[in-house]
């Protein structure tokens, strides 16, 4: 089993700012995470419809009877996708 740990964004105390610029720079870094998060979910979102299409389309096939529309599909996103392991096995994001 592995095991992930994640760290979250850091909270600011809204208590503990004792002064405007002090407000306005925990506002701008505020407003940066969740900029970076929209932007990460519209990734993830885009690669998950993805993900949903090609499987949709493999297990249509598989019911078909197409193994050949299905070995041309999973070689496509083999080759497609590829490019996306370093040499070790790791993901580039």
């Amino acid at each position: 089993m592995t095991v992930e740990i994640k760290a979250g964004p850091t909270l600011a105390n809204p208590n503990a700012f004792g002064s405007v610029d002090e407000l306005r720079k925990q506002l701008f870094i505020a407003n940066k995470n969740l900029m970076d998060l929209f932007f990460e979910h519209c990734k993830l979102d885009a690669a998950y419809s993805e993900m949903g299409r090609i499987l949709s389309e493999i297990m249509h096939a598989q019911l078909r009877g197409d193994q050949e529309t299905v070995e041309r599909v999973i070689a496509a996103t083999i080759e497609r996708t590829k490019a996306s392991f370093l040499p070790d096995g790791a993901m580039r994001h």
